[in-house]
């Protein structure tokens, strides 16, 4: 077929036949990829295509339109009347369950520290206040994100870590403006959470507003990665050379990854004064004093030690698969299409959770577990590991000759963790590690896994507190009556 006819081909309009053909497939409510995908396989020799075969997505929805068939989450062509009556029938229908717990649009009255423009939508079902009360406690992370609708609202998005250390979001706020007043509101809607972690990226209302309605977080913390990308952003304060801005960079980093608090305390002033002191990073030193300096305990290894989170990765890997796999890589445009995404994906939250509980489904960190069992055993032996008299051990670093890990035994009670080695047979809580991998990603490190590989090796040469296994009751100690 020439090219010039296929042009001329696509400029025609479909036919009663092919339009009854397409028609039956989208009251069956096929998808349209589904659907053109079997229109355009239909055909290989270029002579045999037909205007059918040049079917694009924008003739689907100009069909839809024609034959008024409407999207399942389109209640209205008016995309403000959707949202309405989408919100009416899932209150008439589920009442007090009904995942719509405030919206207020715009140009309606709202109540204390809104606006008549602010628009505000909160979306937490069921299944997100029952995540939320039981695992709320430990780590709340948030984070919000643009280019999900046509009008620039900002999607926001609180999530918890469950016992598989898998993030589940619990509760959405769909808004026109970030602003103080509409987190009290989302905030207020989630109930009183006492959480031990609060972690966000670099935007003070969401911690300040966290802490007005649910109090005091014994761990405010920064997503290191938001850190990160804002000190290699302001290294253009910095005037000088490319070797300059790296030593810079390396002197922040330093203090960023620092573990001791002690150590941290001696670094931070000198780490300020040699900035200060040269006229080519002054600036940059001022920048560190203004935003960071005194929130030290937010953003340093230091202060995050235990806290069993580093990032946002879980958040903003759950923001990338609203994009990339449910809205396809495209921005969004109607604010009813995104209500039905985010209950479409509540929902699959609520059947991988009961999937993983029922089936006991592999996960991301089980694997790690498993990694980290594999790497420990090259440093299970008596040149790498060694037992104190108090019961805990030391363990060489495999890139320092002159570095040793302390593990010690940190929970003798017995644990309900599903984080477990099924060959240590230990959770992540029976053991710490002074690492980085224990310390601040809380994973369960191969320092951890080589004493316990290396306890299980030597049983005839150390008292157990356990009868069966080091691993399983206690810490190996060298056994002292022979």
């Amino acid at each position: 077929m020439h090219i010039n006819h296929a042009v001329e081909m696509n400029h025609s309009q479909l036919n009663d036949d092919d339009k009854a053909f397409i028609l039956t497939q989208l009251e069956a409510k096929v998808p349209f990829d589904t659907i053109l995908d079997g229109i355009q396989e239909s055909v290989w020799n270029p002579g045999e295509v037909t205007r059918l075969h040049l079917t694009t997505k924008k003739d689907l929805h100009n069909l839809m339109q024609e034959f008024s068939l409407s999207f399942t989450e389109r209640r209205s062509q008016n995309d403000r009347e959707s949202v309405q009556i989408i919100i009416d029938q899932h209150e008439d229908k589920f009442g007090k369950t009904s995942p719509f717990k405030f919206y207020k649009s715009q140009g309606s009255p709202g109540p204390d520290g809104t606006e008549k423009e602010d628009m505000i939508l909160i979306i937490m079902t069921p299944f997100g206040i029952e995540m939320l009360k039981k695992f709320g406690s430990n780590i709340i992370s948030i984070d919000g994100t643009h280019g999900t609708n046509g009008y620039d609202f900002t999607l926001t998005t609180l999530m918890v870590v469950d016992d598989y250390y898998m993030g589940i979001p619990v509760a959405f706020c769909i808004s026109n403006r970030e602003r103080a007043g509409v987190f009290s509101i989302f905030f207020n809607e989630c109930g009183k959470i006492n959480a031990k972690v609060f972690m966000s990226d670099d935007f003070p209302a969401y911690n300040k507003e966290w802490t007005k309605v649910m109090g005091e977080v014994q761990h405010t913390l920064l997503c290191t990665w938001h850190v990160d990308k804002n000190f290699r952003k302001n290294l253009t304060l910095v005037n000088g050379t490319v070797e300059l801005k790296s030593q810079v960079y390396k002197c922040i980093r330093t203090l960023l990854q620092e573990t001791s608090q002690e150590v941290f305390y001696e670094l931070l002033p000198k780490a300020i004064d040699q900035l200060l002191n040269n006229e080519n990073t002054k600036r940059f030193g001022q920048y560190f004093i203004k935003e960071y300096a005194s929130r030290h305990a937010m953003w340093s290894y230091a202060f995050r030690t235990g806290c069993g989170i580093n990032t946002n990765m879980k958040l903003e890997a759950m923001h990338r698969v609203l994009k990339d796999i449910y809205m396809k890589g495209l921005k969004g445009k109607r604010l009813d299409t995104l209500i039905a995404i985010l209950l479409k994906m509540s929902q699959r939250s609520l059947f991988k959770r009961l999937t993983q509980l029922m089936m006991e489904k592999d996960t991301h960190t089980l694997r790690s577990i498993r990694e980290r069992h594999s790497k420990g055993k090259s440093l299970a032996n008596a040149e790498n590991v060694c037992s104190l008299i108090d019961g805990s051990f030391t363990v060489n670093s495999e890139s320092n000759s002159t570095l040793k890990y302390s593990v010690t035994i940190s929970k003798k009670d017995p644990c309900n963790c599903k984080l477990i080695c099924p060959s240590c047979n230990v959770c992540l809580h029976k053991y710490s590690c002074s690492c980085t991998d224990y310390t601040i990603s809380s994973q369960f490190c191969k320092h951890i896994h080589a004493v316990c590989i290396f306890a299980l090796q030597n049983k005839n040469n150390y008292h157990l507190d356990s009868e069966n296994d080091a691993c399983t009751k206690g810490t190996a100690r060298k056994n002292t009556d022979k």
